[in-house]
């Protein structure tokens, strides 16, 4: 009896301490406007411009990764009002079977108020049996333009170590705020000004018409004005 009772002790004792919560911490990118939590004890790693972030697990063999890279779309896509409807999926679809050996075992796309995402598992095996085949799970998330694209991968053989972490890493991304304003092209100076109510010589006489429009240098003023056209006369008031 007593043997018994301390088994089930010992039982319940393992399964609450599988239960308790994995210590996590933040990354934020204020400026993307988004953020996500990892497991505290995977290393961080981030590249100087900040488009992709990555979260490694175990040893330098076989670790395990997760990775997010951000990238502006390309201009003919920035426009299209749905890129669900343009065929991601079945973009995505393929390129996965084209991986060797590849299963597919969940693909659904997701369409929220200010963003598109597609949601997907696999594993494929770069080497034929007994190697161990490798585990994708990820979100690809098009937003204001950029396209986010966050990925789990480690070997089948780490699931009951990484995969559990791995996947709430992956769920954990959401954005902060409103998608950023796209950055407005600064007009560059020509170098140019330009002067009405310009002076000119009419029967040897200067007079000011207020009329005649010319084009100056601004690093060299002294050098010759250009006639531009003439505007409308202007109307004083009394």
């Amino acid at each position: 009896m007593k043997v018994l009772l301390m088994l089930v002790l010992t039982v319940c004792w393992l399964k609450l301490y599988a239960q308790e919560p994995v210590p996590t911490s933040l990354h934020t990118d204020t400026k993307a406007r988004y953020q996500l939590s990892y497991p505290s004890a995977w290393q961080r790693h981030q590249n100087e411009d900040k488009t992709q972030v990555s979260f490694v697990a175990g040893g330098t063999e076989r670790p395990a990764v997760v990775t997010l890279t951000s990238r502006p779309l390309p201009p003919d896509q920035k426009t299209v009002a749905s890129l669900l409807a343009r065929g991601q999926q079945d973009t995505l679809w393929r390129s996965i079977l084209r991986l060797p050996r590849a299963q597919v075992l969940h693909l659904r796309q997701r369409t929220a108020s200010s963003y598109e995402e597609l949601h997907y598992e696999y594993t494929f095996a770069a080497q034929p049996a007994p190697a161990a085949r490798t585990r994708v799970i990820g979100r690809r998330i098009w937003r204001g333009g950029v396209e986010f694209n966050l990925e789990y991968q480690a070997a089948t053989t780490q699931d009951s170590r990484y995969r559990t972490e791995g996947e709430q890493l992956v769920e954990s991304f959401r954005f902060t705020g409103s998608a950023p304003t796209p950055p407005v092209a600064i007009q560059q100076c020509d170098d140019k000004m330009y002067g009405i109510a310009a002076l000119r010589i009419v029967n040897d006489m200067w007079e000011d018409d207020c009329r005649t429009i010319h084009e100056f240098s601004v690093t060299d003023p002294t050098e010759p004005r250009r006639f531009i056209g003439r505007c409308c006369l202007f109307s004083l008031m009394p």
